[in-house]
């Protein structure tokens, strides 16, 4: 863990652009986030597609219901990669653990709203009418 809680790393302080002395630091427009998207953007895009997927199915298999494998699905699909991110860099004193978590924010969502599309689509029937407002 780093020394004083306002820096990257020891002697270099949030928001000075300066890579930390393992080679990691907060570089947004930088040649590391080119780097980091090609190397963890691949494996992020795939999770983003794995985890409503399994997320909705699994419930299913279980035979619950339509409404119940929705819920888990964007439960398992949509982390919070905000606290992830917070986790690495407080908890465990290193930005570069938080950058798999800061490539996966950016497609989970669309991702996930596609998801909820496709899940939803023609799901009201006699059976299961819409809730009360």
């Amino acid at each position: 863990m780093h020394g004083r809680a306002d820096e990257v790393a020891p002697g270099v302080p949030y928001g000075t652009g300066e890579v930390g002395p393992d080679g990691t630091g907060l570089q947004f427009g930088k040649v590391l986030q080119v780097f980091a998207l090609l190397d963890v953007g691949p494996a992020a895009l795939a999770f983003c597609v794995a985890s409503p997927t399994i997320g909705y199915a699994a419930p299913l298999l279980l035979k619950l219901g339509k409404r119940q494998s929705t819920a888990c699905s964007m439960e398992i699909g949509v982390p919070n990669s905000a606290v992830a991110m917070t986790l690495a860099i407080s908890v465990l004193g290193s930005v570069g653990l938080a950058v798999p978590a800061a490539v996966y924010g950016v497609p989970m969502h669309p991702v996930a709203a596609l998801a909820g599309v496709l899940m939803t689509r023609g799901s009201r029937t006699a059976e299961e009418p819409a809730p009360a407002v």
